[in-house]
């Protein structure tokens, strides 16, 4: 096998208990230079973007001390390996299957700040707030955050989570969000890191008392039905010439044209594209090559 193997058991247990995964060292040093350096490029050119660019992608995450930067593999090709890069996207397809997409990429650079960056909350708006993930259950959507900078001391802009909340009905009384602030664990992570959460996680931004700019790279997954966020489908002009499973976690599916194909894209095409040759030993697989022929064809019609 020559990706990075499927979720293990200790983290699956640590997933289904604590809800969220912290990956050491998945991206090395090189890759580490080369993303900084893209991201810089277009932090840097922000400010001289037209209007229709910075409203396609610029958003508001956080207070104020922050940029972030939305739609990112249509900014820099750079991200591109991290959609399936071979440290993560076997745990993605132990955790979500094969039949999902990247709705949205986003550059975030926290700056110093003397109070909290993010409140407390959860993905997905008011609705997801009461829908939880289960063990027995694939995830709807969850993030994965490359970390380009040191995290290891708290108060320096960490993500902040509440270990377990991943599967409690998030509060809607503002002394109970402040509370669950006060209680939140800071993830101490290091540059190369990656975090993995669902939608259901409690999670904020805390404080930035360091002279550092916190910055990280964000992947949303989701299940290819749950469309769209910050686009609908990459077009076939910008896909042509990119590796066949990019194309698709780009939601660019040859077969499917409508937002009703979603339900149903090419079982085969879908599940050999996503595995490939990197996973061909992944422990799920066989859930999917093995599925029943009138399922498979309820799947295809």
């Amino acid at each position: 096998m020559i990706g990075a193997p499927a979720l293990s058991d200790d983290e699956r247990e640590h997933w289904n208990t604590h809800g969220f995964l912290l990956l050491r060292n998945c991206l090395s040093d090189a890759e580490i230079e080369t993303l900084t350096a893209s991201m810089s490029d277009l932090a840097t050119g922000l400010p001289s973007w037209s209007e229709e660019k910075k409203l396609a992608h610029t958003s508001t995450a956080g207070n104020g001390k922050h940029i972030d930067i939305i739609g990112l593999p249509f900014l820099t090709e750079a991200v591109h390996s991290l959609m399936d890069h071979p440290n993560v996207f076997g745990r993605i397809l132990s955790l979500m299957g094969p039949f999902i997409y990247v709705p949205g990429m986003e550059y975030l650079e926290r700056y110093s700040h003397g109070e909290q960056l993010l409140r407390m909350h959860t993905d997905g708006g008011g609705g997801l707030r009461s829908i939880f993930p289960s063990a027995e259950s694939l995830v709807l959507q969850l993030k994965v955050q490359f970390f380009l900078t040191d995290l290891d001391e708290a108060d320096s802009g960490n993500f902040l989570l509440v270990p377990g909340s991943h599967r409690k009905r998030f509060p809607v009384d503002s002394t109970v969000i402040d509370q669950a602030a006060r209680d939140a664990v800071p993830v101490l992570a290091k540059k190369g890191d990656v975090l993995i959460f669902p939608w259901s996680l409690w999670h904020g931004v805390a404080a930035n008392r360091s002279t550092n700019t916190r910055k990280s790279i964000i992947a949303r997954y989701a299940q290819l039905w749950m469309r769209p966020v910050e686009y609908e489908r990459a077009s076939d002009a910008f896909c042509d010439g990119l590796a066949p499973r990019t194309r698709r976690l780009l939601a660019n599916l040859p077969e499917c044209r409508s937002q009703n194909d979603y339900y149903r894209p090419n079982m085969d095409l879908q599940v050999n594209t996503m595995f490939g040759e990197e996973w061909q030993d992944h422990p799920e697989l066989y859930l999917y090559n093995g599925m029943k022929k009138p399922i498979k064809e309820l799947f295809d019609q």
